[in-house]
């Protein structure tokens, strides 16, 4: 057994064996005779889109995808690549079948039915397309000719959701909880015919697990709001193996921790001799392109700083990256190996890596004083359409007058206008009406209407918290990513559709993603680390349980050790400047202890901003770096303070209805506003953007984020359709990116 020289949590397995009646009659209904068959059916990628409609809604990417060709495999682990030994992707076909909660595993038989990994089953190009609670994999394979003979292998998984359970050669290597995190185990191979069996149980939004927006009842009931998508179960991220270096000693991880001027290391060691373990040393190189610019040794399981000299700062303007070649070493060795780090054969075990130099905090401004604007109206004849508050009209009472009406916007934080409609005068008008808006849009004269406006009382400046980024005031304009495929539903199809999603926040002028209760492997974030964007990272919530029949409330223990490895897993991107732990009404303030997993989330990671609950009641403990607020569809943001800085965590929502790239034809989700074409949605875009300019001149924001940066199944507000084609023209693309490059300039 391994003995690990740094700290490491284990979580029991969790037994859930509740399920509704929708799972069965699902799987009825889609099961069809290839599950009996006796020979394994072949692959082959059906229709793309919503089970209920006739749309084949595929990538580019996805288009290019064959079962008889290497499916994503690059690297997977980017910032830990061993040197001197070898991998190999596992990625392809497998045999699959679903099962039930009465399947045993079984040795040396043939599964009836072919999956492409790692797509999920729910995919298209999974050649599934199903949804079962519960399913086994298996493939078959011999060891690699390159790997060196008798070596130790791992064997790797980017992420499976939700319980998998894992044999090789028919014996139980390892089992596994959490649907986002990689794990992996030793894997004794034979030279011949090593049969891989996985069975995996994920009950979606059924379960106590975190699962995000997963929905198995939307495959056949999708939500007319859009905000709930074909779920994700199985293997969706890489499976791979990993030759080990045949020593007594190896790196098991390597933690980066930058300043603007420095770089902590704290490389964890793993042994079977445990004494033998505590006298090694390890060595770090830095390098800038190919030159070495900085080295030092400390002892292994030790934290040691290595300062660089003429640093070079990573910013999403200028995101520069240092490489470092990390090597374990015998005390010894030691200075044999200073001698030539890169071409050293003495090291026990070796792995490159990479970092950036750059530091997140919270920083003083001075705002600028604000103006105030007396009450406007009651003015007759005069109507801002659109920025209506949910709920408008409302329906008054049959002697009332725009009093009441302004009466009820006054009463309501949000309400920044009102129009009150007369009665019997127009369309619907049995009797008064009351529209409370969020914003005073452009002037029109209706002769049905009468308006008003709140009286904004004026602002003195005063020393607030904002955004800082190396020191300096930083602005993050970006997008809301829920990073869903049509075709691979949680799995990207190609590594370059994977990086498309990051460099098209550069087409819009946007510094930023926040990526939305979901972690994407860790290649998305390298790309992000390349490109130079900043990450503000959602932890993955039981997303709206009370809404579905049959679901059980999250497990606090299960959402903090997703949330737990999430973190630990992605710490070294110096892309992720900030942890999202609850979003909107995922914080209950009855269930949870909010200073305990705030507590929790810094105890993690000191060295990034936490936003404790974006756009929910629990926004209103300030606890955290920042106070965020969603505000529909135009952007209002909160007010900045001593401990804060301000965000507007969603806003936007343009709904679009784009023919011939719906996932469900004629069945988007209801918006606010609909964009009649690339210049009406510009228009939009442009306006919200110069407004968030002028409030970000007061120093008074920091962020803003705009849903979304694509259409997803019945949301339509992308930026981009579902299949990754843009709603705006060129020239209405540069508008946008004018406008951004605007508000975030310095």
């Amino acid at each position: 057994t391994w003995v690990h020289l740094s700290m490491t949590q284990n979580m029991t397995d969790l037994h859930v064996t509740a399920r509704a009646w929708h799972f069965i009659v699902l799987a009825l209904f889609q099961l069809g005779p290839a599950c009996i068959a006796a020979a394994v059916a072949p692959w082959r990628r059906p229709r793309c889109g919503c089970v209920l409609g006739d749309s084949d809604l595929v990538t580019r990417w996805g288009e290019s995808i064959n079962a008889s060709l290497p499916v994503l495999g690059e690297y997977p682990r980017p910032q830990m690549v061993r040197r001197h030994t070898e991998w190999l992707s596992l990625n392809g076909l497998w045999e699959w079948m679903p099962a039930n909660d009465s399947s045993k595993v079984s040795f040396n038989t043939t599964l009836p039915r072919s999956i492409l990994v790692p797509f999920p089953p729910e995919s298209c190009l999974s050649g599934i397309q199903e949804n079962h609670p519960r399913m086994f994999y298996r493939r078959v394979f011999d060891r690699p000719l390159t790997f060196t003979a008798d070596a130790p292998v791992l064997l790797h998984f980017g992420a499976v959701d939700w319980q998998s359970t894992v044999w090789l050669n028919g014996i139980k290597i390892g089992a596994n909880t959490g649907g986002y995190s990689e794990f992996s185990f030793d894997a004794p191979l034979l030279d011949k015919d090593n049969e891989l069996i996985v069975s995996v149980y994920d009950p979606s939004e059924l379960g106590p697990q975190p699962f995000g927006k997963q929905r198995a009842a939307s495959i056949l009931h999708p939500g007319t709001d859009g905000n709930r998508y074909t779920p994700t179960s199985g293997i969706w991220q890489t499976v791979w193996l990993e030759e080990m270096p045949n020593t007594r000693a190896r790196i098991a991880n390597v933690s980066i921790t930058p300043t603007m001027t420095s770089v902590a290391f704290r490389v964890a060691v793993e042994s079977k001799d445990a004494e033998y373990a505590q006298g090694l040393m390890v060595s770090v190189d830095i390098y800038s392109g190919s030159q070495r610019v900085a080295s030092k040794s400390a002892p292994a399981g030790q934290e040691f700083t290595v300062v660089v000299p003429s640093p070079v700062l990573w910013s999403p303007e200028s995101p520069f990256l240092y490489n470092a070649t990390v090597e374990l070493v015998e005390s010894s060795r030691r200075q044999a190996i200073r001698s030539d780090a890169r071409k050293n054969d003495a090291a026990l075990d070796s792995v490159d890596t990479y970092f950036g130099l750059r530091e997140v905090s919270l920083g003083d401004v001075q705002t600028s004083p604000t103006p105030g604007r007396p009450r406007i109206g009651p003015t007759a004849g005069l109507n801002w359409p659109g920025n209506d508050l949910a709920g408008s009209p409302y329906a008054l009472a049959e002697h009332d007058g725009p009093t009441v009406c302004e009466a009820r916007c006054n009463a309501t934080i949000t309400c920044v206008a009102w129009a009150f409609g007369k009665q019997h005068c127009g369309k619907n008008s049995s009797v008064p009406r009351c529209w409370l808006k969020s914003a005073m849009g452009p002037e029109h004269t209706n002769d049905c209407r009468v308006s008003g406006a709140k009286m904004v009382p004026s602002q003195p400046g005063e020393r607030v918290k904002s955004l800082f980024l190396n020191g300096q005031p930083v602005f993050a304009s970006g997008w809301l990513d829920q990073s869903w495929w049509p075709d691979g539903q949680y799995t990207a199809p190609t590594d370059e559709a994977l990086a498309f999603d990051v460099q098209a926040v550069k087409q819009f002028g946007f510094n930023a993603i926040r990526l939305h209760q979901k972690i994407n492997p860790s290649r998305w974030y390298m790309h992000a680390d390349r490109i130079g964007v900043l990450v503000l990272q959602d932890a993955v919530q039981h997303f709206e349980y009370k809404d579905e029949p049959g679901s059980q409330r999250i497990s606090p223990a299960l959402f903090r050790e997703d949330w737990r490895r999430a973190i630990t897993s992605r710490y070294n991107h110096p892309s992720i400047i900030q942890w999202n732990i609850f979003n909107e009404f995922e914080f209950e303030p009855e269930f949870w202890n909010a200073t305990d997993i705030l507590n929790f989330t810094r105890n993690l990671d000191h060295t990034r901003l936490v936003d404790f609950n974006s756009g929910g009641v629990g926004n209103a403990y300030h606890l955290g770096d920042v106070d965020d607020v969603h505000t529909y569809p135009v952007p209002r943001p909160p007010q900045p303070s001593s401990t804060q800085y301000a965000s507007i965590g969603e806003y936007g929502g343009l709904g679009w209805k784009p023919l011939g790239h719906e996932w469900l034809p004629q069945r988007c989700g209801k918006r606010s506003i609909i964009a009649n074409s690339s210049t009406d949605g510009a228009d939009y875009i442009v306006q919200w953007l110069s407004a968030l300019a002028a409030t970000k001149r007061q120093k008074r924001l920091s962020a803003a984020i705009i849903t979304q940066i694509t259409d997803v199944e019945l949301e339509c507000d992308g930026l981009y359709t579902y299949d990754r084609i843009p709603h705006f023209t060129a020239g209405d693309v540069d508008r946008i990116r004018a406008a951004n490059l605007n508000l975030t300039a310095n």
